[in-house]
């Protein structure tokens, strides 16, 4: 647990000094880091934060570690990478970094910040797709 949260700590220390390095990451680059993957998220306190896995065609599959899966898609506006789910209105946009790490991400609206954990594609477990 203790290497975690040094993780945790590090990575956060490494997303301020990245943000502040760096622009923020284009469609296109996001689309070529993230196509095809599934990459587990972790925020600060909360280490199984979400896991989502990039499909063609910016289409997204997430679940928040609840053996619950929601359909998406993703698009690029004012700099931001938002994620817009099937069965609610609502937006996530996030500023996204790319760091040694991984990317990492801050909430447009809320300011929270997520970081990728890992890719693991085993993580993904989607009961009310499979049952």
């Amino acid at each position: 647990m203790a290497k975690l949260t040094m993780r945790i700590l590090i990575s956060l220390l490494l997303f301020a000094t990245t943000a502040a390095a760096q622009s923020p990451m284009t469609a296109e680059e996001f689309d070529a880091y993230v196509t095809g993957k599934v990459l587990t998220f972790g925020s600060p306190g909360n280490p199984n934060y979400g896991v989502e896995h990039y499909l063609p065609q910016r289409r997204v599959l997430w679940s928040a570690f609840n053996g619950e899966c929601i359909e998406g898609r993703w698009y690029e506006a004012d700099q931001n990478i938002c994620f817009a789910y099937e069965g609610t209105d609502e937006h996530h946009c996030w500023t996204v970094f790319k760091t040694p790490d991984g990317i990492q991400a801050t909430n447009a609206d809320s300011g929270q910040i997520i970081f990728e954990a890992n890719e693991d594609p085993s993580a993904l477990v989607c009961g009310n797709f499979f049952s």
